[in-house]
């Protein structure tokens, strides 16, 4: 196997991991932000870090049945009628250990 490959699986195993969400009575799936999410998240916080943590959750919040849990369609909602500290919280959980510096932006 080559270190590609082993690189790559290092971070299949990683693995998917649940957030609760208990403002929303709600559970979401997360798959780790792999280097090209990071990047375009952080393009995205240079412009406009507050809708960052929108796409963000947009991108990576998953349902119980594997499926996006929001839409591109449903930004302007999520940005407009969401309690925002609700959303600094969950953004902030789906990051984790991440490098990106979008949680110091919250």
């Amino acid at each position: 196997m080559s270190i590609l490959d082993e690189a790559v699986k290092h971070f299949s195993a990683k693995g998917e991991r649940t957030i609760e969400v208990k403002e929303w009575n709600a559970v979401f799936t997360v798959r780790p932000l792999n280097l090209d999410e990071q990047r375009r998240l952080y393009e995205k916080s240079q412009k406009n870090p507050i809708e960052s943590i929108v796409d963000l959750i947009i991108m990576k919040c998953l349902n119980e049945k594997g499926d996006k849990a929001f839409s591109i369609n449903d930004k302007q909602r999520l940005m407009t009628q969401v309690d925002p500290n609700v959303l600094a919280d969950l953004s902030s959980k789906i990051t984790g250990d991440s490098t990106i510096e979008l949680e110091k932006k919250t």
